[in-house]
């Protein structure tokens, strides 16, 4: 829109900004907003040529006259961001005036599409609709480390393979291996390179041969600030005869690619605050699987049940909406975050076992859910399936999952050698979580020493999550260190007060069919005050 505009569409235009402006997506973007109506206000004012990342950087940001973009990028990411935002705006919303705002990729000039009053148009889309901009996404040649020669090359071929399989998915572009390593002999900064090469996100890792095979870490990195947005071990035997490289990027491709892959990890902190009207299917998905890593808390657990039933109103029979709402609704009972234990459980084995019934193969249903039934009381056949869901997937979350299934059946020493695998692994996230858990492993065979050191060399008992501190109550309880057994109680009833003894009564027998076990978990939290 380059043309002057009169009073009536000036005031149309901003009209238009305000209804966006008040708009419950636009809460919490005190950012967006104000770069937005400055851009409103430069184009309305007949300076729209006039934009460039300096002027908006000194108006907008603050920043002096020696304002340097090559080594300052908030223009270039917040401008991005927006561009999502106005997307997600205009999926969801009509504005009566027909007035859309857009930036083009590569400029800072706000376009202003404004019908004439007779051939206003609703600006809505269908919200699942894939929309405009597509990020560049941009495959790095994994390292490799290992002293075999027939591995030399594996890096190189791993990331052909994965920017073949990445190049069949509509919702991102690919930018070319040849200009990427190019760039990369001479740019080692990846925020630099990314900027080169205008990529969004850059797909790194290494290779490097162990014992049992083949590990590789694969990491996904925003480009404009090096931040590691997802990282994963994927694993191959010496005993699989097929191409290696082949076989890990097509694990890696799975994740990436698509609407339920990484990418969609990078707008975590922007959907897990949007209204659950405004996501897709898919959408409340991710956000209930990513709340127990962002924030592990009865308020995200609620939130991950509505919207994992808010998905199941718009697709009955979304297998990854009913799995997700049985593992919310685990969590719930497990922490003692339920308002009702017994119907919380009935609920959450219903959505498991139809999870099971619409995707049966899927390594995810198998894991997660033999999972959540190990917590139930189904023991025997929640260790069966994640068993199966390993024969499928020997990632660090695999592990972990697998291993917790094996304590609640007594298969304690294998669970232990899982965790300390998971906790060798170059997984962060899982690496934190294991050697909690194998504490409670500790504890439940009487290895009470073990398990209370370990907890300490690991930053104590628990991370905020109820159900990993009772063990190291009842494991210095059994040592006679009832003081710091009351104190650690105490922790626990901070972390959830709903954490109750009579709670800890109906719950044990449930999730440890050896009544022993049960018997042990009770006494130790009733000798450490818990009422």
């Amino acid at each position: 829109m380059s043309e002057p505009l009169d009073h009536d569409r000036q005031q149309r235009v901003a009209a238009a900004f305000a209804r966006l402006d008040g708009h419950t997506l636009f809460s919490g973007a005190d950012r967006l907003r104000r770069l937005l109506g400055y851009l409103v206000e430069q184009t309305l004012a007949g300076r729209a040529e006039q934009l460039r990342q300096t002027p908006i950087a000194i108006d907008v940001y603050q920043r002096g006259t020696d304002f340097d973009p090559s080594t300052d990028s908030i223009v270039r990411v917040d401008m991005s961001r927006l561009r999502t935002k106005l997307r997600e705006y205009y999926a969801i919303v009509a504005d009566p005036d027909g007035v859309v705002f857009t930036v083009p990729k590569g400029s800072y000039v706000l376009d202003i599409a404004l019908p004439d009053n007779g051939d206003r148009e609703p600006a809505a889309r269908i919200i699942d609709e894939p929309a405009g901009e597509r990020p560049n996404v941009a495959v790095l040649s994994f390292d490799v480390r290992s002293d075999r020669e027939e591995d030399a090359t594996i890096g190189e071929v791993l990331a052909a393979e994965l920017i073949a399989l990445l190049g069949h998915d509509p919702t991102i572009d690919v930018v070319s291996q040849r200009y990427t390593e190019a760039a990369r002999r001479t740019e080692p900064d990846i925020r630099k390179l990314g900027q080169q090469i205008d990529a969004a996100y850059i797909i790194d890792g290494s290779v490097r041969r162990t014992k049992r095979g083949l590990r590789t870490l694969a990491a996904l990195v925003d480009a404009s600030d090096g931040r590691e947005l997802w990282s994963q071990t994927f694993e191959l035997g010496d005993d699989n005869n097929d191409d290696p490289g082949s076989i890990i990027a097509k694990s890696i491709g799975g994740i990436v690619a698509g609407t339920d892959g990484a990418i969609m990890v990078t707008h975590a902190a922007d959907f897990l605050h949007r209204p659950l009207e405004t996501l897709g299917v898919s959408e409340l998905c991710d956000r209930a699987s990513m709340q127990w890593a962002v924030n592990y808390c009865k308020a995200s657990f609620i939130d991950a049940e509505l919207a994992c039933r808010r998905a199941l109103e718009l697709d009955i029979d979304y297998a990854p909406a009913h799995l997700w709402l049985g593992s919310a609704l685990t969590h719930l009972v497990m922490n003692g975050w339920a308002t009702d234990y017994t119907s919380a459980r009935d609920a959450a084995l219903q959505h498991v076992d139809r999870t099971l019934e619409l995707d049966p193969r899927a390594a995810n249903a198998r894991l997660v859910g033999g999972d959540c039934l190990s917590w139930l009381g189904e023991a025997d056949r929640g260790a069966s399936l994640a068993m199966q869901g390993l024969e499928y997937s020997h990632s660090a979350a695999a592990l972990f999952l697998a291993g917790q299934t094996l304590t609640h059946v007594g298969r304690h020493d294998e669970a232990i050698s899982y965790f300390d695998e998971v906790s060798s692994m170059d997984y962060p996230m899982m690496a934190s979580y294991a050697p909690h858990h194998r504490c409670a492993a500790l504890f439940e065979i009487g290895r009470l020493d073990e398990a209370v050191t370990g907890a300490k060399a690991f930053g104590g008992a628990y991370l905020g999550q109820a159900h990993t501190i009772p063990p190291i109550i009842c494991a210095l309880a059994e040592l006679d260190r009832v003081n710091e057994a009351v104190a650690l109680r105490e922790e626990l009833n901070r972390v959830s007060p709903e954490y109750t003894l009579a709670f800890a009564e109906w719950f044990f027998p449930i999730a440890y069919p050896n009544d022993e076990v049960a018997g042990r978990y009770i006494n130790g939290l009733r000798c450490a005050g818990l009422n």
